[in-house]
Formats: C-alpha cells, structure tokens, sequence
C-alpha cells in the first residue's frame, strides 16, 4: 500500500474513533471528491445512502443513468449497499428503467 493510501486509511480510522460511523461515512466522502469522478460514481452513491441522504443519493443515481454508467446495470439490483434506498419509490422507477422487463 503506497503512502497516499495509508494517509486515507488512517484518515477513515481516526474519523471512526472520533465521531462514530457517521464520521467515518463523512470523511469517505470528503476523500472520493478528490478522486477523478468517472472512478468514484458509485461509492459516492453508497456514501450518501449511508449518510441517510436519500435525495442525494438518487440525483447520484440519476446522474450515472443519464450518462449511461455501464455497470449501474449489475450493481442496483444487487448491491445490499442500497438496501435502505429500497423502499423509497423512486428506487423501483429507476431500477425499472435499467433493467426493463420483457412482457
């Protein structure tokens, strides 16, 4: 692990001790919108949702549909990372945009 990669990991670990997991969560954040935008689209989407930032994270998901983010695909109706944006009715909207059903 390079010395960046450290840094950020010692960053999460102290945000954790110090404020908890939504510290934790926080911090993430903070360290993915320093990355190139085209690398982090879905963990920034996990973010949000784990922040409880629901609208956040659908305008996120919006977003990765609109620009046709090739592996959105597998990852909404699989990923348990989304499990609490579930039961949110537009969850079903776009999930049946990206999957849709043959008759």
């Amino acid at each position: 692990m390079n010395t960046l990669a450290w840094a950020q990991v010692n960053s999460l670990h102290k945000a954790y001790a110090e404020k908890g997991a939504r510290g934790y969560w926080l911090q993430k954040l903070e360290l993915l919108r320093a990355e190139p935008k085209s690398r982090v689209a879905i963990p920034i989407i996990v973010t949000y949702a784990r922040l409880g930032n629901k609208d956040e994270a659908f305008r996120r998901l919006e977003k990765a549909f609109e620009d046709h983010l090739p592996y959105l695909i597998w990852f909404m109706p699989a990923s348990p990372d989304l499990d609490d944006l579930r039961s949110d009715p537009r969850y079903a909207g776009l999930l049946r945009r990206i999957v849709p059903r043959s008759e």
